[in-house]
């Protein structure tokens, strides 16, 4: 159980945490304006409007026509996550891409008052589709946002048409096995302790690119990404920062809620992804009723950033039976 806690701690959040710095629960003029001044210059032509959720403000983007399609992005990342998915999706469905809770630009509070879990990030999801009135639709989720899209699928399935999980980082689901605990403690001795010296030195690019190596099973993956992925991801550190010193960062998910779902799935694993998330992307496959697999060539656990064109080809058949 220690380890499990300790994984979720990190892993969970897709393994990057920062230092901790003075907590803060309330955002200051400063910061408020800084927000208002990132959005205006965002890089991009969409335009992403603010809506109240659950006592906080998201801000996403909504395209397009058709059945609705939400694209929930993971940790260290935000709604540009998906700038990949966004036009061509939205030229045959209404697309919705939001940046979770903690999010940029959203706001960055950090505390161990603070709820950083899935389960919170479930919460807010299905108040954002009542709230855009959307029905039910169909949630694409990546890693942390393929674990929020189960927990909401669970908690509502009224609201959820189909699902599409790409690596979810569910590891309760495995733990207990022999092959899931040994997976959950090679990965905490070989990744998570070693980054968590290097954050307590202050050596962050170094417990970055620890925690990089051991999602993509790659030694030299952080240093080839382009700096402009880099900066996002530092955009992006106060849910991990959160997560680091919380107490209850993981949201529990049994064997049975995960039995009783009946949603059309895609399971989506990357080709060269460490067997850690190929572990427990096999144990949904034995657990889900209706789901199907299909594995992304050419891909670690990035996914629709590594192979963007195969991704939406498949996940575009998935969607058109569904």
């Amino acid at each position: 159980m220690k380890n499990i806690v300790t994984l979720f701690t990190f892993l969970t959040v897709l393994l990057f945490t920062g230092a901790c710095r003075n907590h803060k629960t309330k955002e200051t003029v400063v910061e408020k304006k800084a927000v208002e001044v990132a959005i205006q210059n965002q890089s991009n032509t969409y335009e992403l409007k603010p809506i109240a959720i659950n006592g906080d403000t998201l801000h996403y983007v909504d395209i397009g026509k058709g059945e609705p399609v939400v694209f929930v992005h993971g940790s260290i990342g935000d709604y540009r996550a998906w700038q990949n998915q966004i036009d061509t999706f939205a030229s045959k469905y209404r697309v919705i891409a939001y940046s979770r809770r903690y999010a940029w630009p959203n706001a960055q509070p950090l505390s161990d008052t603070l709820d950083y879990s899935a389960g919170q990030h479930a919460k807010d999801l299905a108040q954002l589709l009542k709230k855009l009135d959307l029905g039910s639709a169909h949630l694409v989720g990546h890693s942390w946002g393929g674990y929020t899209v189960l927990k909401t699928a669970i908690d509502h399935p009224e609201l959820v048409l189909s699902m599409v999980l790409g690596e979810p980082a569910v590891a309760p689901l495995m733990a207990g096995s022999k092959e899931g605990d040994s997976l959950i403690s090679d990965i905490n001795n070989t990744v998570i302790l070693p980054a968590t010296k290097f954050f307590a030195q202050q050596q962050k690019d170094s417990a970055v690119a620890t925690f990089v190596a051991g999602v993509m099973g790659s030694k030299d993956f952080y240093s080839k990404v382009p700096q402009e992925i880099r900066n996002q991801w530092l955009q992006n550190t106060t849910e991990s920062e959160g997560g680091f010193i919380s107490k209850n960062n993981w949201t529990p998910i049994s064997t049975n809620e995960v039995k009783q779902l009946n949603a059309p799935t895609l399971l989506i694993k990357g080709e060269h992804s460490p067997r850690f998330f190929g572990k427990i992307i096999d144990t949904l496959v034995t657990l889900l009723p209706n789901n199907e697999l299909k594995i992304l060539p050419k891909a670690s656990h990035g996914l629709q950033v590594e192979n963007p064109e195969e991704f939406n080809t498949i996940v575009f058949n998935f969607l058109a039976k569904n």
